[in-house]
């Protein structure tokens, strides 16, 4: 008899980030991708966005092996395609917030010796001596080329360098490679909501910051199964209640609810015609008769997505 534990032979094969992007873009082209609440764009359109930057970056020498500081505001789609721009172009990407102090950028982008940072004002280059910090990483960088002429990103290339808070010291940048992002987002799939799985049409809150690697559940979660990424302003998030149905439509109300011993909770409602979920990213179960009180119009979730796993809601106060 099979150990049911040993599940190697099920696990997908290596592939990049990019590579599970154009799947996406393959089978869902006219599928919304991104949604700011005054641009929505299609995969095919994000596509488009996504290899205009990789272009740019190309034609500015940045390829494999380089690093790209990303510090775009929060809430714009112009963020997510800088961030998939710079993995199209075979780039690992550096994430500041645009509102953190300009210290903090200083010495995140020093660290790592990015090549270059996007921001608000576009592309600034800033190549930096070949001696860089050394980084907690998964993986090893690539050797240098472009997006036409180099099979890019290799499996081994850094996805992105994301450094800690530094509350207990300097912070530390942690690199990831593709193959293990790629492997990381692949099983994602397969653990939230299996009975109804994710697909195009479905709209998936980005509430979290892109300098937090948890950002990456939100992202790629949506892109990896063609839903719709609906990224709110950090701003917003901050002020303890979010009410996306206004800016950023969504098909019924999803707002984050704070209260004392459930500031994490995010409580959502992604009627898509197929089901509703209560999406939370805190670590504290939340029985679902609580939730409601919150917001007596809820309907019985799908289940509660909590560290990547599917929970059934507590009906029990």
């Amino acid at each position: 008899m099979t150990d049911p534990l040993l599940r190697g032979s099920l696990r997908p094969d290596p592939r990049t980030l990019v590579d599970i992007f154009t799947a996406t873009v393959r089978a869902h082209p006219s599928a919304p991708a991104l949604d700011d609440g005054t641009t929505v764009l299609t995969y095919e359109q994000l596509e488009e966005a996504v290899r205009s930057t990789a272009a740019t970056l190309g034609v500015a020498g940045i390829g494999p092996g380089d690093r790209v500081g990303v510090r775009v505001p929060s809430g714009t789609h112009r963020l997510y395609s800088s961030i998939l721009g710079t993995l199209a172009a075979g780039a690992a990407y550096v994430p500041v917030d645009a509102d953190d102090p300009q210290e903090r950028a200083d010495l995140v982008f020093g660290e790592a010796g990015v090549a270059a940072v996007l921001d608000s004002s576009g592309l600034t280059l800033r190549r930096t001596s070949p001696t860089q910090a050394p980084l907690a990483t998964t993986g090893t960088t690539g050797t240098t080329g472009t997006p036409e002429t180099a099979d890019v990103p290799g499996l081994e290339d850094d996805a992105w360098i994301i450094f800690t808070s530094g509350s207990t010291g300097t912070p530390k940048g942690v690199a990831v490679s593709h193959r293990s992002a790629a492997a990381f987002v692949d099983a994602e799939s397969r653990l939230f909501l299996q009975a109804a799985p994710i697909g195009p049409g479905d709209r998936v809150l980005a509430g979290l910051s892109v300098a937090f690697d948890a950002s990456c559940e939100e992202m790629w979660l949506a892109w990896r199964n063609g839903a719709c990424l609906v990224p709110a302003p950090r701003a917003l998030v901050r002020s303890g209640v979010v009410d996306l149905d206004e800016p950023f439509r969504l098909q019924e109300t999803a707002k984050r609810v704070g209260w004392a011993g459930m500031n994490h909770l995010v409580q959502s409602r992604f009627d898509v015609g197929r089901r509703r979920t209560v999406h939370r990213d805190g670590a504290e179960a939340v029985a679902f008769a609580e939730v409601q009180r919150a917001e007596p119009s809820l309907a019985q979730p799908t289940g509660v997505l909590q560290h990547g796993l599917e929970h059934r809601p507590q009906l029990s106060g």
